[in-house]
């Protein structure tokens, strides 16, 4: 009688064991993988998959919960600037408008300037100074406003014409090394390298 009661639990644990939750159905990559990352919009989220144990429970309830998995999601909000160079505090100089390579035609740098104590900006960019203020809402997020400038006359004032169009359409940047990049959703619109 003890052997078929034996027969019958082992029967019964191993069943158990191996019976499916299909709310826990992963696909075999994250099974054999301890972290999943996935990208959420500009915002890196980490997944850690654990096997929930419990020493306190029983060999009965633990065969039970074999299959069942706890996610553990950490949200992380990153700095977009990938270098040892900021945002702010740092000179900018211009080197690329609207795809093109911009050879400076004056003794002054064109050059952005951005103060994070202040949250305005400086800069110029052939004939006239300009300034504003800028905002981040969050991170990689970026816009101008209140742009001024000086209402001096120049031969050519193309450049600055076409800068100060592009500044007000800027919506997000990345830093990468010793370079600065202002978009518009993914275009490119001005490239800068640090005044070194």
């Amino acid at each position: 009688m003890k052997k078929y009661f034996l027969i019958s639990a082992l029967t019964l644990f191993v069943l158990t064991g191996c019976k499916k939750d299909p709310s826990t159905d992963m696909n075999s990559d994250n099974m054999n993988d301890s972290t999943a990352v996935v990208n959420e919009s500009m915002s890196d989220t980490t997944m850690t998959d654990t096997t929930m144990t419990d020493t306190t429970m029983s060999a009965e309830d633990r065969a039970k919960l074999l299959n069942k998995m706890t996610v553990e999601k950490t949200t992380t909000s990153t700095d977009p600037s990938d270098g040892k160079f900021t945002l702010s505090e740092n000179k900018w100089i211009l080197s690329e408008l609207n795809g093109k390579a911009i050879s400076n035609k004056t003794a002054k740098d064109y050059f952005i300037n951005l103060d994070s104590k202040s949250g305005k900006f400086a800069g110029f960019a052939g004939c006239n100074n300009l300034n504003g203020q800028y905002t981040m809402t969050k991170p990689g997020k970026l816009s101008f406003t209140n742009m001024l400038s000086t209402k001096m006359a120049c031969n050519d004032m193309k450049t600055e014409g076409d800068f100060m169009k592009a500044m007000e359409m800027v919506d997000n940047y990345s830093v990468e090394g010793d370079m600065l990049h202002l978009y518009k959703g993914k275009k490119l619109l001005i490239m800068f390298s640090i005044k070194k």
